[in-house]
């Protein structure tokens, strides 16, 4: 969406100071995450694939998420630090019950 890049610029010029804008203490963003997501299943599960492949951290999930960072959380995370994606497989780690 391109459009919504230049109101955002237009209007951090407009209303905001110039140390503002430069420090980037302020800034004026419109949340249209809302009308581009998908349900909560479907984010977390594309997430959870960013970083489990080392592509985000969780704070830079937090922020699509227009969540606060977290202490730690600039750091990229080790898979081992993810619960089992599949709960469903009866405790044989994925493995088929039919050899």
């Amino acid at each position: 969406m391109p459009g919504v890049k230049k109101w955002e610029q237009e209007l951090d010029r407009k209303l905001l100071t110039e140390r503002q804008i430069k420090t980037g203490s302020h800034c004026i963003k419109f949340e249209i995450k809302g009308l581009l997501r998908g349900d909560i299943k479907t984010r977390t599960a594309f997430y959870m694939a960013l970083l489990d492949r080392k592509v985000l951290t969780p704070n830079q999930v937090r922020e699509l998420e227009g969540m606060n960072k977290i202490d730690g959380g600039d750091t990229v995370l080790d898979s081992a630090n993810f619960p089992a994606q599949n709960s469903n497989n009866n405790g044989n780690n994925g493995e088929s019950d039919t050899q």
